[in-house]
């Protein structure tokens, strides 16, 4: 499924498109929900700034930056802009 952003611009109909276009969208649900685990599990516990604590949020932020324009290069219109660009290596380092 992560693959499918590089179909957007090989030409292909409407039809495929559409399904890639689907495909890389439902990455981002699976994704939301350990987002929200982690987060509740920080909420719900005891925090102590912590180095080890402190990395386990950064992973977190950067996790989320990195969902966040994914679902945007889902988008077929934008990943036609970036495709083969910097925005979409960021997207995955």
């Amino acid at each position: 499924g992560l693959w499918v952003h590089h179909m957007f611009s090989t030409g292909l109909d409407l039809l495929p498109i559409s399904f890639f276009s689907a495909a890389s969208f439902t990455i981002a649900i699976p994704s939301g929900i350990s987002i929200f685990a982690w987060v509740t599990t920080i909420y719900g516990g005891r925090v102590r700034f912590s180095p080890a604590f402190m990395f386990a949020l950064g992973f977190i932020v950067t996790f989320v930056i990195g969902g966040v324009s994914g679902v945007m290069v889902a988008m077929v219109p934008f990943d036609w802009q970036v495709h083969d660009s910097y925005f979409v290596v960021a997207h995955f380092h």
